[in-house]
């Protein structure tokens, strides 16, 4: 039996659960947060995911022609020797974008503005987009057989 006012009547301050809701009113702060929060990581998977499939596509058109392509420069060799590289490396890719991941999320844990971490993110994909550049070009070349 309690004899007074309770502890949060005399702070002006509800009575609050675990996850921060106040008991008074429904909380949705889990909801909010997803949505603020969320759409930059599903761009981040969509994009991956596209770079997996171009790498994917050209390993694949490289292997099918057996690399014998009829225009066999040295911008052609050197984009050869980049895809095989990253087949043979691909654990790097993989620490590369969870080190992008990570890098948003520090931002946002860290509360800074969203244009912060987008740009953040932008300039950490910059050498997955040239990657793909190479990529593309090499799906691009016409093979001989």
């Amino acid at each position: 039996m309690k004899i007074g006012t309770s502890f949060q009547a005399m702070n002006g301050h509800a009575a609050k659960d675990l996850l921060g809701r106040s008991r008074d009113q429904p909380s949705i702060t889990i909801l909010r947060a997803i949505k603020r929060h969320a759409a930059i990581y599903a761009c981040l998977a969509i994009f991956f995911a596209f770079s997996w499939l171009i790498h994917y596509s050209a390993f694949l058109k490289m292997e099918g022609c057996h690399r014998q392509f009829a225009l066999m420069t040295d911008r052609t060799l050197r984009a050869m020797a980049l895809i095989d590289w990253v087949t043979a490396n691909a654990w790097i890719a993989m620490a590369y974008v969870v080190l992008v991941v990570a890098a948003v999320a520090f931002a946002q844990f860290r509360g800074h503005p969203a244009w912060t971490y987008r740009l953040a993110a932008l300039i950490l994909c910059t050498p997955f987009l040239l990657y793909c550049g190479k990529c593309v070009y090499i799906m691009n070349v016409i093979f001989a057989r």
